[in-house]
């Protein structure tokens, strides 16, 4: 083991219990992770390659059309995002990345600066980081689905909810907060006709709602927000 770069972080929900010699953060794996795992210094490290992306974008606006435009924002700002987003898409941090997509759908429609973003959004068929946040972990948990037990699963009478999961208890607000404990909230919202698609099948329907309804916080989100959403206009 090279002490030189090995660095020590001991992870804890109690503010300020530091140990002696412990790192403030840590770089694991392209996340940046701080010991009360709040993505604070994370949520930094990706507004930052953001605001970069966001700086070439006003630099091409002027020479290529919005279509082209929305293909840079996918190749480079969309990348950064969407990146292990199931993991840290919740933290607080998540305000600022949102407030850069808002400049970003102005700049890449020819918007003024005061202008509402959510049709601009639907437009551009680009998706708020809460949005993408509730489709990837959605996505995720679908994948992973059998490894869940499902409330019909329980005992034998045949419910409404029989195809909800069974959500385990959690003491503590983070965890709720967390994946796959928010998936599992988000998934038992969908209709069972939804629930009844296959992955491929859910993802392309979720992503028209989500198109057609941005979020602008993981509060707008209920049951009814998964009905037939209203028609779009894209790029």
């Amino acid at each position: 083991m090279n002490e030189g770069k090995t660095q020590h972080l001991l992870c804890t929900l109690r503010r300020g219990d530091n140990s002696a010699g412990q790192a403030d953060k840590v770089k694991l794996l392209g996340f940046w992770v701080d010991p009360e795992l709040n993505w604070r210094d994370h949520t930094d490290n990706v507004c930052t390659k953001l605001s970069r992306v966001l700086h070439l974008l006003r630099r091409l606006k002027y020479t290529i059309n919005p279509q082209f435009l929305v293909m840079v924002y996918h190749a480079l700002m969309h990348s950064h995002i969407n990146y292990g987003l199931i993991w840290w898409g919740h933290a607080t941090g998540c305000r600022r990345v949102l407030a850069i997509q808002k400049k970003a759908v102005r700049l890449i429609t020819g918007s003024g600066y005061r202008d509402h973003c959510r049709p601009l959004f639907t437009k551009t068929g680009i998706l708020t980081i809460y949005s993408q946040y509730c489709l990837s972990t959605l996505i995720s948990l679908k994948d992973d689905l059998p490894k869940f037990q499902l409330r019909g699963e329980i005992h034998n009478h045949a419910t409404r909810h029989g195809r909800d999961i069974d959500l385990p208890r959690c003491r503590l607000k983070k965890t709720s907060n967390s994946y796959p404990m928010s998936a599992v909230k988000l998934y038992n919202m969908l209709p069972s006709h939804v629930k009844s698609l296959d992955s491929n099948k859910m993802e392309a329907m979720l992503r028209k709602i989500f198109v057609n309804k941005p979020l602008y916080s993981l509060d707008e989100i209920d049951v009814g927000y998964f009905l037939t959403p209203p028609p779009s206009s894209a790029l």
